[in-house]
């Protein structure tokens, strides 16, 4: 791999970690049935709101605690990334000046040898790769 295409893989794994914990975990697709609730689900949705006075505040403890949680997430998965874009990065500046000089002279010669250094030219005689 390349060291673009590990550092768009990283950066692509965090944003959907991030991305990911935003959403709660109630979260449900749209119910198919096009008609509009029935009566007996809007009585019992007013029989809950007068028997439970404190739910809103329960609910918006849940959602700041949940809500805690997803950029906690979010942060965890910025750092792995950041982790792995810079492992991937170091690991690209331990090539030694010899390793880069083999990698440019197979890039600029087909018939580049590594373990004599030298390439075929036009006319077919051997040459010492001075790249």
């Amino acid at each position: 791999m390349t060291l673009f295409s590990k550092t768009a893989l990283a950066v692509l794994t965090a944003a959907t970690i991030a991305l990911s914990s935003l959403v709660p975990a109630s979260a449900s697709p749209i119910s198919p049935v096009a008609a509009g609730p029935s009566a007996m689900v809007l009585n019992q949705a007013a029989s809950d709101a007068e028997a439970a006075p404190f739910t809103k505040v329960r609910h918006r403890r849940w959602h700041r605690r949940h809500r805690r949680g997803a950029v906690a997430a979010g942060i965890a998965g910025a750092i792995i990334g950041a982790a792995i874009v810079g492992t991937a990065a170091r690991e690209h500046r331990r090539e030694s000046r010899y390793e880069r000089h083999v990698r440019r002279c197979y890039r600029a010669y087909r018939s580049y040898d590594e373990e004599t250094d030298t390439f075929i030219d036009r006319r077919g005689r051997v040459r010492r790769c001075r790249k």
